[in-house]
C-alpha cells in the first residue's frame, strides 16, 4: 500500500486502473504484493516462459511482444522500455508478422 501511496500518479485514476490491470494480467497465478506493481518503465517484466535451448530470436520476439502488451500496445513506451528506437521496434514487429 505504501508503494501505491508514494507514487505520483501522473495519469490519475486511469493510470491506476491500467497498472492494476497490467499487474493482474502479468501475474495472474500469484498473490499480488508490492513487488508485482509495475509503476514505471524501468521495472522488469517477469517471465517464466523462457526455456533452456530457446533461440535468441525467439526470446527477443517474446520479450518485445510481452513488453508491448505490458505497455498496452503503446509503441513509444515499449521502445523506451526496451532501450531501442521506435523504428527498430516497428521493423521487429513487421518481421514478426511475416514469420509464422
Amino acid at each position: 500500500m505504501e508503494k501505491l501511496q508514494a507514487y505520483s500518479w501522473p495519469g490519475n485514476v486511469r493510470e491506476l486502473a491500467n497498472i492494476i490491470e497490467r499487474t493482474v494480467v502479468l501475474d495472474f497465478d500469484t498473490v499480488i504484493d508490492s513487488s508485482h506493481l509495475y509503476l514505471d518503465n524501468t521495472t522488469a517484466i517477469p517471465s517464466n516462459t523462457y526455456k533452456k535451448g530457446m533461440k535468441l530470436h525467439e526470446m527477443e520476439k517474446k520479450l518485445i511482444l510481452e513488453t508491448l502488451e505490458a505497455n498496452f500496445q503503446n509503441r513509444t513506451k515499449t521502445a523506451e522500455s526496451l532501450g531501442i528506437s521506435i523504428r527498430t521496434l516497428r521493423n521487429k514487429l513487421s518481421e514478426y508478422e511475416e514469420t509464422p
